[in-house]
Order: structure tokens, then sequence, then C-alpha cells
């Protein structure tokens, strides 16, 4: 710590010497041997000496008509909240009108979330911005009052309908002929008269007739060595017959047609490969190591089929269309191919949806191990019930329109879902996107993200835990972004917060303008617990079931104010700042009852103190009762202390101060209100309490003393003036002996002013310097110096002292009250009282 030379405090006791006989004082000399003292250089002349400010609310509700909500507003989500969760304000607010209290809150927060509760309990978060000393919203998810959207949404692409009942022959034509190797003609059978003889069917169509559109027929048990059909060629699978095709089979001379009857089968080892406009259409068994549909073909299934391999289209408008149940090892929608589903497909390895022409439809239940979307298409479309045991991944290109949809009332059950990039998520009404693991987005754009209808019933977002997909990246803005009627349910979120700048200038206390997230109350969109969505939706087929139910309310505690004295105060001091640690909750409701508790958590002083707190512009007359309850200054020994404040009562009266703001008489001597001790001559002990590490060989010293508490409740004739009750309002003071008299130690805000009539000192007023004798700081958790430790040093470009994490310390804050106003949450081991 800096020293200050004898001669300086010589002449600092001829300063006060001086102004005392003849008020010759130099406030100028005084002012420049203060800061001298100060552990810090160059100390910001705006600085006001407080991590905590005040802000006015004022957010416009409008959500279920008629109901009333409970707001509490916190410093965290309530949902996931790390650490302790601090109450910074509540009030009451009827849909429709507008939430106005004045809340503290931590200078380092840029947001604080509001939490709205209904009268059956269930609650909304939403975050709010903190702007210039203001924080205002429009929350407006008014639901209309309309039957939930139960649709099909069409995709932009005609599949193919059905074939008829005509197309499947029962029988071959009469007029077939037999066909047992190379033969002319355009109406043939097959059947196992011709298995054994290694021989190929190969209809023989002249090049000058290839349009002859040829029909063949099977019947019974057929084994090919070899099978060859020309371009437009119409094969029928009777029913009860098998056709068993070479291995890696292509339909792919143009134009071939495939109908496969009921109790029909298709075998094929290996690849059946689906050419050139080919269409197979089965009613009856297809058994095959791999379908793909290319070149414009068509696979239209009305049967069970089980593929052990993989099923896939790769280009020019292929078509698969599933009307039964199909079995398969992996799907793949690729350049321009086109899925539809009516009824099952369970998928036991990965789905991939890759193209941004495509088309993804499912109108019944579908179910894969991985899901994995990418290039983006307007046509990927789940209208019922889709289920992905592992990981759904979204990771599109960026165009116009990208994105996928679920109908109103469909459904969405995944075990870990990643979005990255652009593109949407666009929900119907009841419809549910549930994620029973972890949700993680990269975004990137205000745009993109996850829609809810615009009107009518809400959809679900549901996620156990959302995360960033890429952690690190903590100055990305738009992470994450939810639209529309939609309830986002998780029990944890990622923090809200501002990008768009490095790390150093976050550190610098720069703030960016894009947010991590967006929840867009204004368009409805909601946040909740993950199964506290007031939706109630019931399974309809598609899955969506969903029932939410009221949580519990958050435990939280209200954001406190602690106040640390220095206490040779017009003298300069250690900058230990725990002489005196005082500790002033605020609680208000929106009524007009305000509670303050107050208090006396440590005495790191010899000599007597005395405390009260004004609460300035609030007069007496504003004020309908003040009752007290509590130990502050109970059982006071007039016998063995001066009253140095010596009203009795609860409110100082008229007569003692020098103003009529309401002022509360906290305590006359801080060693009696903690530590109670009176010594063997009759005086009170006046010993350091709670302020000497524990370790130490200090006699004079007390250590775990719980605080002595009172807690004030104060009605007001109006409850606008609950407002009062803030950090730039509530003016804690302390009173100490000095130079044969009492002077009265505040914060800077009100540094200069003169509270009690009783100690009146004109040489008060006369400061120019910004040299704290106390600070205010968010008391819930904050640690104080220990016994003789300043709290911050800075020589040169060192920094020391209780608080020196670089980017994060005390001496940074002095000198740029803008800078580092998060300190108090960087104490160093050792140095601070625990």
């Amino acid at each position: 710590m800096k020293k200050v030379n004898i001669l300086t405090m010589m002449a600092f006791a001829t300063l006060l010497i001086t102004s005392c006989k003849e008020d010759y004082f130099d406030s100028d000399e005084y002012s420049a041997m203060m800061r001298e003292a100060f552990p810090v250089d160059n100390i910001d002349p705006q600085h006001t000496w407080s991590t905590i400010g005040s802000a006015e609310v004022s957010v416009n509700v409008n959500l279920k008509q008629g109901e009333t909500y409970q707001a509490h507003i916190y410093d965290q989500n309530p949902i996931d909240a790390t650490g302790s969760l601090n109450l910074l304000g509540q009030g009451s607010v009827k849909s429709g009108s507008t939430l106005t209290t004045t809340i503290n809150y931590p200078l380092s927060l840029s947001y604080v979330y509001l939490a709205l509760f209904d009268q059956k309990g269930y609650m909304i978060v939403y975050p709010l911005t903190i702007d210039n000393g203001h924080i205002t919203d429009d929350i407006n998810a008014a639901q209309q009052a309309q039957s939930r959207q139960h649709r099909t949404i069409a995709s932009q692409f005609t599949f193919p309908s059905a074939p008829a009942d005509s197309d499947f022959p029962s029988v071959r034509d009469a007029n077939a002929e037999l066909i047992t190797g190379y033969k002319d003609g355009n109406n043939f059978y097959i059947d196992e008269s011709i298995n054994g003889n290694g021989q190929t069917i190969q209809p023989n169509v002249p090049w000058n007739v290839a349009d002859k559109n040829i029909k063949l027929y099977v019947q019974g048990n057929v084994r090919p060595s070899g099978f060859y059909v020309p371009a437009n060629t119409t094969l029928y699978l009777l029913p009860g017959s098998k056709l068993t095709l070479p291995n890696n089979y292509s339909f792919g001379q143009g134009n071939c047609i495939v109908y496969v009857g009921a109790g029909a089968e298709l075998i094929c080892g290996g690849k059946l490969q689906l050419a050139s406009n080919a269409r197979l259409n089965n009613r009856g068994t297809v058994t095959t190591d791999q379908i793909e549909v290319t070149n414009s073909s068509v696979f239209y299934n009305e049967s069970p089929v089980s593929i052990s391999g993989a099923l896939t289209a790769t280009n020019n408008n292929s078509v698969i269309v599933n009307d039964s149940k199909l079995t398969v090892a992996s799907v793949g929608i690729y350049g321009s191919s086109h899925l539809l589903s009516n009824d099952t497909i369970l998928v036991s390895g990965e789905t991939t949806v890759n193209s941004n022409n495509n088309t993804w439809v499912n109108n019944g239940y579908y179910e894969t191990q991985e899901f994995n979307y990418t290039a983006g298409s307007s046509d990927v479309i789940n209208n019922c019930h889709l289920v992905v045991n592992d990981l759904f991944y979204i990771g599109l290109g960026d165009t116009n329109g990208n994105g996928f949809q679920l109908d109103g009332g469909a459904s969405v059950v995944t075990k870990e879902f990643q979005f990255r990039g652009p593109g949407f998520i666009r929900q119907g009404s009841g419809s549910l996107f549930k994620v029973t693991g972890t949700a993680k987005f990269s975004i990137n754009n205000d745009v993109y993200g996850i829609y809810g209808p615009t009107t009518g019933d809400y959809a679900v977002f549901q996620a156990k835990a959302i995360e960033r997909l890429n952690a690190w990246e903590t100055n990305q803005g738009f992470s994450a972004n939810y639209f529309g009627h939609l309830y986002v349910a998780c029990d944890s979120h990622f923090p809200f917060g501002y990008s768009d700048k490095s790390a150093a200038q976050q550190a610098a206390g720069e703030v960016g303008a894009q947010p991590y997230y967006r929840l867009d109350a204004a368009s409805g969109a909601l946040m909740t617990t993950y199964g506290g969505a007031d939706v109630h939706v019931t399974d309809n087929g598609c899955g969506a079931d969903y029932d939410g139910t009221p949580g519990e309310e958050p435990q939280a505690q209200s954001f406190s104010l602690r106040y640390c004295f220095e206490d040779n105060f017009p003298e300069m001091g250690d900058y230990d700042l725990n002489d005196a640690v005082i500790t002033v909750t605020p609680t208000t409701n929106g009524t007009t009852t305000v509670q303050l508790r107050v208090s006396l958590d440590a005495v790191g002083a010899t000599k007597q103190i005395a405390a009260a707190l004004r609460v300035k512009g609030l007069n007496d007359s504003d004020v309908a009762s003040c009752t007290r309850e509590g130990n502050l200054d109970a059982d006071f020994p007039t016998n063995a202390s001066v009253r140095i404040i010596e009203s009795t009562d609860i409110q100082l009266p008229a007569s003692m101060k020098t103003s009529s703001d309401l002022v509360l008489p906290l305590f006359n001597n801080a060693h009696w209100t903690l530590g109670r001790t009176i010594t063997s001559v009759g005086s009170v002990e006046n010993v350091f309490l709670n302020t000497v590490k524990r370790d130490n060989a200090y006699q004079q010293k007390r250590n775990d003393i719980e605080p002595a508490v009172a807690t004030y409740t104060i009605t007001l004739k109006d409850a606008a003036k609950a407002a009062l009750f803030t950090q730039e309002n509530l003016d804690v003071f302390i009173v100490e002996g000095y130079n044969g008299g009492y002077w009265e130690v505040h914060t800077v805000p009100f540094k200069t002013d003169e509270v009690l009539s009783a100690y009146v000192k004109n040489v008060m007023a006369k400061y120019n310097d910004n040299v704290p004798w106390a600070i205010c700081v968010p008391g819930n958790d904050f640690k104080y110096p220990i016994e003789w430790q300043s709290i911050g040093i800075k020589e040169g470009s060192v920094i020391t002292g209780a608080y020196q994490e670089y980017g994060h310390s005390f001496a940074e804050w002095a000198e740029d009250h803008t800078k580092a106003t998060d300190w108090y949450k960087y104490p160093t081991a050792g140095l601070v009282y625990e």
C-alpha cells in the first residue's frame, strides 16, 4: 500500500486544527492529501463507489385475458440459476396492463429475468434488457379463441397416386406365351419350368420396335440365372409367385414398371436399383439388401418390406412412397429426390436428408437411430410422429425458407438435438418437439430459429438442457431464437447476454448488440420449466402427448446492499473497509408495505460507532406506520456506553434531523449490538468482531458471531413511494467520534449531507475530492477484507490487495467506474474474511 509520509500527516493535523480555530480550511490541500493516501492513483472523478444501480421497470403484459400475474424479477434465469438466486423486485400485474416498479440491480448486469406466475402457479420467464436505468418491453402472447389447428401440411411436390387395384392382375393373360430363353414378342409369362436350366430370360425386342410395351407375367417360384427386360416392359408378379433376381439387379432400360401382387415376393441379393423412370409397385413382399431409386424412378410400397441395408433416392425427382410398414437399415434422400410415408418406417441406423430441392414427408410413424438433415429444403415435413433414438442434426445451407415443419398435433421425440447455421423449425398448434437430453444451437442470425404458430394454441419445444453448440463462442450472437406461440420448456438454458464483442471488450464493460438468444415476447414466445408449460395435449395417434403442471416457485433470496465503512473520517483510512459492515435488504411487492432487513455483520474498529438509515425524498408524512423487530440496539447499556443518537424512537423525530426525510436510528454502539460483552470495568468490550483471520494470533478479536438483525416494516400512504427504497435513495451512514465531536460518514453520493442536527459540521460541505470512506456492493455474498488488508492497491501497473484479479480488480474499477464492475465477485483467497 502507498505510504503517506510524516510531513503529510503533520500538515493534515495542522490543516484540521487551523480549520477548527479560524475556519481557514484549505479544501484543495485536503483533497490532495486524501488522494495521495488512497491506495489507487487516478481516481475516477465521476465515481459513486457503488456497484449497485437502480432501474425503472415498465413492461406491458398481454397474456391470458383476465389473469393477474405475480411478477418476480431475478438476477439469473430462475429456471436453472447457478449459485444463489437473487430476487431484485416484485409486484403484480393484470393482463392487458403495465407492470411498473423500481429495482436495485448489480451494475455488472445488462439484463435481468422477469418471471410471471399465474393464479394456478404456472411460471413463464423473459430476459429483459437494462438500458440506461430503464427496463421496458412488451409481452404479447394473448391466445386467440380458436380450435387447435389439425391439418396435413401439403408438400410442394406432387407425389404419384397409388396404383389402382386393376393394375395388379390375379392371373396372367391367356394369350401370354411361356418364355424360357430369348424370344420375340410382347406378351409373355415365366414359371418354375425354367428353374435349373441355366437360361437367361430375355424377351427380344428388335431395335426398330423398341416401343412394343412388353408385358411379362411371373407365376410360381422363378429363379432365372439371368434376367433382362428391355425398355417399356411391365412386369407382373402374380399372387403366390416368387421371383429371385440375380444379385445387384437394375431395372435400368427405361420406363420399366414392376407390380408385386398380394402374396407375391420379389427377392434380390445385394442392391436392387430402379433407374431411368422405372417404377416398383409393391403389394406383396420385397426382400433385398438395398434399394436405390434414381433417375426419376418410383418405389411405391403398400405392403410390409424389410431391407437389410439402405433405402436411397438419389437424384432427378426419384420418389419413394410408403403406405405400409417398411423396415430398413438406413434411409438417404439426396439430390432433388422425394420421400412420402403414410404409414410406418423403422430405420435401425441413420436417416439422411440432403438437398436444397428434396422432399421428406412423414404422415405416419417414423423411427430412426439418427436423423441428419443438411443442405436445406422448404419441403421437409413431419405431419405425425417422428422418433429419433440418438441424434437429430440440422445443418442447413442459407437458402430462403429452408427448414423443418411440424403439423398441428404432430411430434418429434429425440434423445439429442443439434441445430447449426441458418434455417427454421416451424411448429403447428399443439405440436411437440421433445428433446429428452440436450439441445445445442448455433444459429448466428436473428431471423432463424424455432417458430410456433402466429395464432391459436401453443406449440412446445421441450429439452432437458439447451446449450450453445460451440460452448467457447461466447461472443457469438443469436445462438438460438424463439418466435410465435411457442413454449420453450427446459430445465437448463445457456445464459442470456450480449455478444459481437471480444472477451477483452466485454471485460472492459462493452456490451454487444446481439443477444445470445432471442425469446421474442412480442410474438408470444414463452420460456418455462421442462414440464411446466401450460399446454395439455393428448396423444391423437401422432404422439404429441404433453400435460404441463405448475412447478414450485424458485428459491430466491432478496437482493441485499452491503455498506462497508472506514471509521476514521475525515482522516485517511487503511481502506480495509470493514470497520462497520452493514447489510440492508429492502423488499417491496407492489403494495403499500415495505420491509427493510438491516444486519450488522462485522466491526473492524476499536472506537464506538453508531449508525442510521435515511430514505432520501421519503417524508415522515408519507409514512402511515413503522414497526421494528429484532436485536439491533436491543437492551442498550446506558451505564456502559454513550447514546450517540439520543432518540429511542423507531423513527427519528423531526427535532433531531436537518430535513423531513424518514430517518431510522439503527444502533448506538456497534460493539454492543454485535458483541454484547461488558468488560470488568463496566464498559462495552471494543474488540474486532468478524474481521481478523481465524488463525491470526492477535488476541483482541472474536470470530463467527451471528449478525445482529432488525426488520423494519413500513406502511406507506401511497404505494408509489415504495420506488424510493432503492440504492440511489438509501443513505446508510455511521456516526463516529473525531476531534471532540461526532461526525457522519456517508457513501459518496451523500458524502457532504448532514442528517443529524446535533452534529452539523459546515466544514464538511467544502470537499472537492472523490475519496470514499464507504462503498456499496451486492451484499448477499460479498466478502470484505480481513483486518489490516487493503481492499485494492495499484502501484504503477502492479495490482494487489484483497481484490486484485486482473480485469476484475478493485483498482481498475476505482480508476474507471464503468470497468470491472464485477470486481466484488473475485476475492483473493486468504485476504478476505470467510
